[in-house]
C-alpha cells in the first residue's frame, strides 16, 4: 500500500454517520478509507469492513475530480 501524505493544515473531512448507508458503517471496527480531489480536499469515511468493496464502488464512479483512494488501518 502507498501512504500519501495531504497538507498538514488541510485535515481531511470526516464524512458523519448520518451521510453513510451501511448499517455497518454504524458499528465499530474496520478502517478509514480516504478520497483524495484534484483540489486537494480529502474526505475521511471511517468504520470501513470491506475496503476493497468501498473503494471499487468510489472508482466505478468515474469521477474525474477524484485523484486518489487508499485506506489505512
Amino acid at each position: 500500500m502507498t501512504v500519501i501524505q495531504w497538507e498538514k493544515e488541510k485535515q481531511p473531512y470526516k464524512v458523519g454517520d448520518k451521510y453513510r448507508t451501511n448499517k455497518l458503517s454504524h458499528q465499530p471496527g474496520g478502517v478509514k478509507v480516504f478520497v483524495k480531489y484534484k483540489s486537494g480536499f480529502v474526505k475521511e469515511y471511517d468504520k470501513i469492513k470491506c475496503p476493497d468493496k468501498f473503494i471499487d464502488k468510489i472508482t466505478e464512479s468515474n469521477d474525474s475530480s477524484i485523484v486518489n483512494v487508499w485506506y489505512e488501518k
